[in-house]
Order: C-alpha cells, then structure tokens, then sequence
C-alpha cells in the first residue's frame, strides 16, 4: 500500500491492519475505477437489438437478462472502451442510488456503463468479496455519505470515491472474514427468503379476498335484499331529478365476455353510479408552506392514502378550482399514470376525515351515488380483475404508462344489493385487519434481519467477526 501523507492513518485498526483508499485496493491497469460515458457520448439512438450489452441500476437489482439490459454495436463498444466492465468488476450506482452495488457475474461478455454508474477492477492481490462486502457495510455508506451531493437527484464524484478510506485486513484473515460473512448471511438469507415466502402468501390471501368479495362468494345471499337492478334504477333517476348525469347515463355495462353473477347482482359501468374528474394541473411554482393540500401520485398507495408522502400545499385557489377540485369525504382517488409495464399505479384510496384536499393531475377522483357504499367499491378497484381491465388501457412510452379516463369511466363493476355491499365491507375489513397486523409482523422482522446483515458487516470490518 502507499504511505503519502493524505493516505489515512490505522488508528483503531487491529493488529496487521492498515487504512488504504480504494484507489489502493483497485487493480493497477488503466481504468480500474471509472464511471460510463455522458449522453453526449452515448445517445438513446446508439442503441440497437443485440450487440454489446450496456448495463443499467436495474441489473444491480434485477438481474442481468435481456429484458434489462440495452445493446450497442461492436464499433460503438471500440468507441467507449474506457467504460467497459469485465466478468468480476464491481458496479456502484453514483447517480441516482448511490452506493448500491453489484459484481458482473462470471458468465456474462464484456459490456459499457452508462453515467450513472461506475466499475472498480479489484487487484488480484485483494479479496474481491471482500472490497465487496465492505462497500455494502455501514462504515462505507457513512464515507459515501460525505461526498454526495443532492442537485436534481442524489450524485458523486468518481474522483472523489477513489479516495474513500478502506480497513484492509491481511490476506489470509480476508479470506476467513469473507468466508464468516456468507456463513452468517446463508442463515440469513434463509430466515429473510421464509418472511417473504409469508409475504407472497399474504399476498395471495388478500387477493383471493378481495375476489371472492367482488363475485359474490365471500358473504351469504340474503333473497329479501333490495336487488341491484332496483338499486340502479334509482341511481339513475336521482340523476336525472337533480341533472347530475356525469359523463353518460348507462345504467347496466355490457355483459359480453362478463362472467354470471349471483342473483341480485348486475354490471354497472362506473360512469352510470359515479361522477368521474381528472385532476388539476397545479403549477408547482404557487406551492407554499401551507393550505390546502395537493394530491398527487405519490401520496396514493393502494387501499391508503399517505399524505405525510412529499406533501405539497397551496393557499392561494380561486373560488372555482376549489368547488370543481376538493376531494370530499368517500370520495375515491386512483393513480393514472406510472411505470409502463410494471403496474405501480392505478392505486385506489378513499377520503375519509381528511379535510382541504385538492385533486392533482394524472389522478382521477370518483364520486359514488349515496345510495352505494362507496367502501365496497373502493374494493372493488383494489380487484384483481378491474385492475386487469385497467391496464388493458395503458398507453405510453418505454418508462411512462398512462391510463386514460374512458378506462376508468367504462370500467365494469359488479354491484350486489347495498345491504350486502355492508355485510361484504365488514367481512373483508375483519379479514384483512388480521392480514395487516401480520404484515407489520413481517415487515419488523424483515427490518430486524436487515439491521442484523449490517451489524455483520460492520464487526467484519472491525476485525471482530474472526
């Protein structure tokens, strides 16, 4: 290792160690830590079907197969070899999620970064594993800490990471601290894999809940409960008596390729039993400590709204946005727009106490008519089969899908009698209460496993796990 002056000192090191810098544990050939090249290098029109792989964060999360990476032709590949990253380099996020890491595996060609991560080569007289782990650790991520800055989105200096500090151990004892941590971290894994097997199963439960609630089968039928065709008709002629149409005034939706229903059930469109509304295009430039609070995106989960979620607030709102856009209490909220393919939106939530909230854009807001129970609908939009007719509306590009109104307007709903609309909310709210207990349950424990990977690491690099 190098002894300069800025080199760190091996205070509180154990006997054999010594402070280095990662540029130290980098192997000596030419790029052995570097970031990928900038757009103006490397353009979305570089890339092609097949060719040269060109990773993203993604593969640091996702894996490496086709679907996640981008290609770029052999003579673009000649072009940018600067950035090029072998089986067994190490990959930082330094844009964006900085410091998350993964290694290229062993099985994968010769590929490029992008700018928004970077590759270290480790020497061969140096664990890589244990560069690896110690990147992960919590004494790293404190370093990190240090020297991202936060413009648009969080972001370090390359040159700046090739000089944060590293404990490195003696060979050998590299080799049994590697050897100690995949011991400790199998056994976790193998708890943390059961908690989120416990997860997909809960998972599952609620969905075939929330089913069986929408097809009739998860409360008994009542013969003396008002029918919902009656309960429609009425709909419609409130409507009529008080000209509050909506966008169209379909009493029943068509039933071709709809499955049968219980009796005293129909199909509905939600146009024919509620009032839809797109959101407000709110300019952020108005926003102000407090006052009424937008609703945006972010703030709908789905069955919740998390308004504490990046809150914005506005004071100053003519007379006229404020009647069109604040929510009232019962009304139903749902995301329009998000990643395309992925469906992390078309969240529904519902307003219940909450007070001076307005509607933002890419949210849609549905008003149900106060003979239904707006409860059982809001169900009805967490279902599995209305959120498959949703997405069969998504339009978009490769990052952004969006769905449209008329898909919300024409999506079909099973209505049963209103007194079994109550007994259904009661029944799923009594199921999923135990659900959502056991979910905390699992999400403690889960955080509980994450806090013990890092106090793993964290004594590894003490030099007390061996």
């Amino acid at each position: 290792m190098t002894n300069d002056n800025d080199r760190p000192q091996n205070d509180g090191l154990p006997n054999g160690w010594a402070w280095a810098m990662l540029e130290d544990v980098a192997s000596q050939e030419k790029n052995a830590i570097v970031d990928g090249p900038f757009g103006s290098n490397m353009k979305v029109s570089d890339y092609i079907e097949d060719g040269v792989p060109v990773l993203t964060t993604k593969n640091l999360s996702h894996g490496y197969e086709k679907e996640y990476l981008r290609f770029v032709s052999h003579e673009k590949f000649e072009q940018l070899k600067r950035s090029e990253v072998k089986p067994g380099d190490i990959l930082v996020a330094k844009i964006g999620s900085c410091g998350k890491t993964g290694i290229y595996p062993s099985s994968m060609p010769s590929a490029l970064i992008p700018a928004n991560l970077l590759k270290m080569t480790v020497r061969s007289d140096v664990v890589r594993l244990y560069v690896y782990y110690f990147l992960n650790s919590p004494t790293f991520k404190d370093e990190l800490d240090e020297i991202i800055t936060a413009t648009a989105q969080p972001a370090f200096n390359v040159s700046k990471f090739r000089k944060l500090p590293i404990p490195v151990a003696p060979l050998p004892e590299q080799h049994r601290i590697v050897a100690k941590i995949e011991e400790q971290f199998t056994r976790l894994d193998a708890g943390v894999a059961a908690l989120k097997r416990a997860q997909a199963n809960l998972k599952r439960y609620k969905a075939s809940v929330l089913k069986a609630a929408c097809e009739g089968k998860l409360v008994e039928q009542n013969p003396s409960d008002e029918p919902a065709s009656e309960l429609l008709k009425r709909i419609l002629a409130e409507r009529q008596t008080s000209k509050a149409r909506g966008r169209g005034d379909s009493r029943i939706a068509p039933t071709d390729d709809l499955p049968e229903l219980p009796q005293g059930w129909c199909w509905a469109t939600l146009e024919s039993i509620s009032a839809a509304l797109g959101g407000y295009a709110f300019s952020s430039r108005d926003y102000t400590e407090d006052g009424f609070q937008i609703v945006k995106i972010g703030n709908v989960k789905m069955g919740r709204l998390e308004l504490d979620t990046h809150p914005s607030y506005i004071d100053q709102v003519p007379a006229e946005i404020q009647e069109k856009y604040l929510l009232k209490n019962n009304d139903i909220v749902i995301t329009l727009t998000g990643t395309r393919r992925k469906r992390d939106y078309g969240f529904a939530a519902i307003v219940k106490s909450q007070k001076n909230l307005l509607l933002n854009q890419r949210v849609a807001r549905l008003r149900f008519s106060s003979l239904l129970d707006a409860d059982y609908f809001l169900i009805a939009l967490q279902s599995e089969d209305f959120r498959n007719y949703f997405f069969k509306y998504e339009t978009g590009n490769v990052g952004q899908g969006n769905v449209g109104m008329q898909a919300i307007m024409l999506g079909p709903v099973a209505v049963p009698p209103l007194a079994e609309q109550r007994r259904i909310v009661a029944e799923v709210e009594r199921r999923l209460s135990v659900v959502q207990e056991l979910e905390g349950t699992l999400a403690v424990n889960l955080a509980r496993a994450e806090r013990l990977r890092q106090s793993i690491l964290k004594r590894a690099f003490e030099g007390k796990l061996v």
